[in-house]
Formats: C-alpha cells, structure tokens, sequence
C-alpha cells in the first residue's frame, strides 16, 4: 500500500498543470474577495459596529476570507488528486493491480489516503502563508491555539473531503466526467462554504440547504478559531444580541430554530458524511472492480 501512495503522491507532484487548476477556485475566491467584496464587506461591518476603527475591521475581514479559502482548500485539491483513480479505470490499468499480489481494498484505501496526504499538506502550506501574510499586513498575529485549532480542522476537512469525494469519482467512468465533477465542485464550493454571499444575506430555504452542506462546518469552525481576537477588538462595548446577530449573518454560528449549532456538533456531523462516504467508497470500488 506505501508503494501505491508513494506512486500516486509521485505522479501528482509531476503534474504541476493538475495542482494548479486545483487550487484554481481558491484563487478565484481570493480575487473574488479582495477586488469586489472586501470594500462592501467592511462598510457592512462598520454599519454593524460604527465605533469600531477602521484596521480591526480590516483584520476581521481579512481573518474571515482567510478560514472560507483555507476551508475549500482540502476540498478541492483532494478532488484533484483522485483523478488517478479515474485515469486507471479509463485507461485499464486498474486490472495489473487486480492481477498483483494486492489485498481487495488495498488500492482504494491508498487513493483516499494519498488524497489525505496531499490535500493537508497543500493546505497547510496555504494556511501557514496567507496566516503570515495576514497578520504581517494586519500587525496582529494569531496564537498558538488558533494556528493548531485550524490545523486539527484542515486534517479533519482533508480526511473527510477524501473520503465523500472518493465515493463520488469512485462512479464516473471517464475522464471526461470527472472533469465535469471538478468544475461543478470548484464553481459551486464558495457559495456552499458561505464565502461568495455571507450566510445571512441568504432565502432561508437556501441557508438551509447551505448549512445541510457538511463542510460548512469546517468554515464555520475555522472562522470562529481565528476570527476570535479580531471579533473581541470590533465589538468592543457592544450588546452580545450585535454579535450574536453579527456571527450568524457571516456564518461563523450556525442557528436553526433558534439554537445555536456547536462548533464540536458540526464537526461530528462532517465527520459522519466522511465515514459514511468511506463505507459507500469501498463498498462500490469493491463492486466496480469485479467488472474488470
């Protein structure tokens, strides 16, 4: 099974093209968000917090672009590793591991874990240089619980990303497929993730069908960690009912019927679509390689 990681992380590293369109719906939502959002969004939070200064504003902001990018990143570049599964059974090369000395579920389980491993890596180096470059920019630099709080959600993110998209590309039969996958996945990941248009500003059917999205909780989690000090520094003197409603407009809480969801609550629901795409993963890679 190291051997089968070792070749796919290999092949993917080469392929410097398939890394890059990728990454390629975090950088258009990075340029998305600094060219057209990021003036609205800080006239939208000064009318919330008209006593705030200006730079915490800023730095809020900046802190709550960098947990949505931060948060699509496993998501996609997962997506973008697994291509190799698809490419193998298109172009047969899925039947010399059927005939090596291989165990039933050796192959895929080293798919989803190449994609963990990849994906987490990729995203950290993302966190770890746009972190930097926020709190260079902002003068205000995180703490080491929230650098290892996001660091424990990117690996959940990168394991459960793995897993759900892997039973999806597990079904496509040609490369043409998949790549109409990755481009509903990349267009369509922002706005799930609550990045394109805050959460609020949203029909309430279409907040609910967001927050039914399992990876919401992963930004939300994310932005609530390094939003953290920014929030305490804007809302300073301010109501807990402003902040509350501030959270939930920007989807840093998630409230249903009234409540507020927890952090941990919606991590463990992301973490049971991860589990039950697992299941479903093996259980139809192993029924789609008795055909071969």
């Amino acid at each position: 099974m190291i051997t089968l990681i070792r070749r796919t992380l290999k092949i993917h590293l080469r392929n410097r093209s398939g890394i890059l369109f990728s990454l390629l719906s975090v950088f258009l939502v990075l340029l998305i968000c600094v060219v057209f959002m990021q003036d609205n969004m800080v006239d939208s939070v000064m009318q919330r917090a008209p006593a705030a200064p200006k730079d915490s504003v800023v730095w809020l902001m900046a802190c709550w672009v960098m947990a949505g990018l931060v948060s699509i990143t496993p998501i996609t570049t997962s997506c973008g590793t697994l291509v190799y599964m698809v490419g193998d059974r298109t172009n047969k090369i899925i039947k010399d591991f059927k005939s090596a000395p291989l165990r039933k579920f050796d192959y895929p389980l080293a798919m989803v874990l190449s994609s963990v491993i990849f994906s987490f890596l990729i995203t950290v180096l993302l966190y770890a240089g746009y972190g930097i470059y926020v709190c260079a920019s902002t003068g205000h630099w995180f703490d080491m619980g929230q650098w290892v709080s996001g660091l424990a959600v990117i690996l959940l993110t990168s394991v459960v990303s793995a897993c759900v998209n892997g039973c999806l590309l597990c079904r496509c039969e040609s490369l043409s497929a998949y790549s109409s996958y990755s481009t509903v996945l990349g267009t369509t990941i922002g706005f799930f993730n609550g990045i394109y248009v805050p959460l609020g500003a949203l029909p309430l059917v279409v907040r609910r069908v967001v927050q039914f999205f399992p990876f919401g909780g992963a930004s939300a989690s994310l932005r609530s960690a390094l939003c953290r000090d920014a929030l305490t520094a804007v809302f300073e003197g301010a109501g807990q009912d402003v902040v509350a409603a501030f959270r939930d407009y920007f989807g840093i809480d998630y409230v249903i019927g009234g409540t507020v969801i927890s952090h941990p609550v919606m991590l463990v629901y992301m973490t049971a679509f991860g589990l039950i795409g697992f299941i479903l993963f093996m259980k139809w890679f192993g029924s789609k390689q008795e055909e071969y």
